[in-house]
């Protein structure tokens, strides 16, 4: 296989076909080789102005690398750091950390219809809707103290990701445009802390986890939750936090206040799953068209 990829690079553009001299057996997630070597290691980009682009901030296949004190606004594809899941531009995203940023109406009117979130770590694969035991694709996500305002999408979304922390995130009026999914979305990511987050206006799931194993849920508050039950996606829960097809996962000390959400945690196809410790006020209660205000 080296070989042929060897031949690709050469930039003649001549199609080759191989025929091997025996058959392969593949497992699951052996197919992907996971090279090092020519990855961009321990970056910083720090105080840097991101605004007015149709497309992705979008950097791949880097590890230890470090976001702060940035500013995104209208970006249309948000900041994305993953390898593209179209054809898989590796290697992988390994140790990246997203803090002190403010993202302001991005993703903006996105027309790649890849920027479901403001932010976007880790590639995302259709095993992510079920609970799995293959190692993840990207290994150490934090993403924490950032300020989102006005996304026409969600906010976070880690796919396929390991060692996530997701802390103490200002989110105000997610889902300006799109049918809403979640606020912060969670697919098939393990050893994952959610954690002191603040979100206001959020017209579908505050959280959504999807395919998650090893996952805790505390101390959030979400205000403010309100649906259109007509414009939630079919399979997207009709609840401020859904846990879906999960195994070991914690929701624990949060608060919801005002919500007119059919429930208030939604959790189905999971398994060893701990609800205790919450706080609901308001409920039923619809809250104010969305605006910026918190």
């Amino acid at each position: 296989v080296k070989d042929v990829l060897k031949a690709r690079d050469r930039g003649d553009q001549t199609l080759r076909r191989v025929t091997l001299d025996r058959d392969v057996s593949v497992s699951a997630a052996d197919y992907m080789e996971d090279a090092t070597t020519n990855r961009p290691d321990h970056f910083t980009v720090r105080n840097c102005y991101f605004h007015d682009a149709g497309v992705r901030v979008m950097i791949q296949g880097f590890q230890h690398g470090l976001f702060e004190n940035n500013r995104f606004e209208r970006i249309s594809g948000g900041l994305a750091l993953t390898c593209d899941a179209w054809w898989f531009e590796g290697p992988t995203v390994q140790d990246v950390t997203v803090r002190n940023n403010v993202f302001d109406a991005t993703t903006f009117r996105n027309g790649w219809g890849t920027g479901k979130a403001a932010v976007s770590i880790g590639p995302r694969w259709a095993e992510g809707h079920t609970i799995t035991t293959l190692p993840c694709a990207t290994h150490g996500a934090i993403v924490t103290g950032n300020l989102f305002v006005g996304s026409s999408a969600g906010a976070i979304q880690i796919s396929n990701t390991d060692h996530v922390t997701v802390a103490n995130n200002i989110i105000r009026s997610p889902y300006t445009s799109a049918a809403p999914v979640a606020t912060i979305h969670l697919l098939g990511v393990a050893d994952a802390m959610v954690t002191g987050n603040r979100i206001w206006n959020c017209p579908g799931p505050g959280l959504l986890a999807e395919g998650s194993r090893r996952l805790t849920v505390r101390g959030n508050t979400v205000t403010a939750s309100y649906r259109n039950p007509a414009n939630l996606p079919k399979d997207v829960p009709d609840a401020v936090i859904g846990i879906v097809n999960c195994t070991d996962t914690q929701v624990t000390g949060n608060k919801v206040a005002g919500t007119d959400a059919a429930n208030v945690v939604w959790v189905s196809g999971s398994t060893t799953t701990t609800v205790k410790d919450n706080k609901v006020t308001n409920k039923n209660n619809s809250p104010a068209a969305p605006n910026h205000g918190g």
